[in-house]
């Protein structure tokens, strides 16, 4: 991850908002559950002004996300125990908490997610089996889908890596044609995660999002909006600036 620089915080029509410094060519924000947090993650070199006319510019968009996320239901803590509901691929799945063996293992058998701990096993290390599982699972999916739109996009891939991310779903650097995916996307329908393949690898052909790298997408995924809002609602937050 980039090095990052914080403690700047802004206050932009009656927004707070906190400016993460980072190396990185372009604005972006997002707004975080559980209290809507603002966070703009910005180039080193952008002076305040650009930054309160970005927030100013981008203000209805965080207002109505506010009020999207502070009106959603509590979401219950998660303690990993048997009973519990975790999505795989879309889907809801009961957990089943099995104490046995050395090692943590999970397996998906029907729509029962079965975790395998050793006896004792705290959240934390429970939740890191699962974590794994969803990054192994994330690992497995991308490579049929990544060669069926290489040559679908007429696009080359030098490699991708998958791990955990808090505002992002995937990322691409066309200089060096490399992508990176979120292992939440394991949580999603797979629908959701070829959209994001495809999101990155049309980047290797236009590195921007402009009009350009639209129009490549509704050519060759033209439902590519429906998906993107979809994942748009999710709380990791906005997703790109494709709207």
């Amino acid at each position: 991850m980039p090095p990052r620089t914080t403690g700047t915080v802004l206050t932009v029509d009656g927004l707070v908002i906190e400016v993460v410094r980072r190396r990185m060519r372009r604005l972006r924000v997002v707004v975080r559950p559980p209290a809507g947090a603002v966070v703009i993650s910005a180039p080193r070199w952008v002076p305040r002004r650009d930054l309160e006319a970005f927030a100013i510019a981008h203000g209805a968009w965080i207002r109505a996300q506010q009020e999207r996320i502070r009106s959603l239901p509590p979401v219950p803590p998660v303690t990993y125990q048997s009973g519990e509901t975790h999505a795989v691929w879309g889907a809801a799945c009961r957990l089943e908490v099995v104490e046995a063996g050395r090692r943590a293992a999970v397996s998906l058998v029907g729509d029962r997610l079965v975790l395998s701990v050793p006896p004792g096993a705290d959240p934390a290390a429970r939740a890191r089996a699962l974590a794994g599982w969803r990054r192994q699972q994330v690992i497995a999916a991308l490579p049929p889908l990544i060669a069926a739109w290489e040559a679908s996009l007429g696009v080359a891939v030098a490699g991708f890596s998958v791990r955990t991310m808090t505002t992002r779903w995937g990322s691409c650097t066309p200089r060096t044609r490399r992508l990176r995916f979120n292992s939440e996307l394991a949580k999603r329908r797979r629908e959701l995660l070829e959209y994001v393949v495809v999101h990155e690898l049309a980047h290797l052909v236009e590195p921007s999002h402009n009009a350009r790298f639209k129009g490549l997408l509704s050519t060759h995924l033209p439902d590519w909006r429906s998906r993107h809002a979809e994942l748009a609602a999710q709380p990791i937050g906005r997703y790109g600036d494709d709207g």
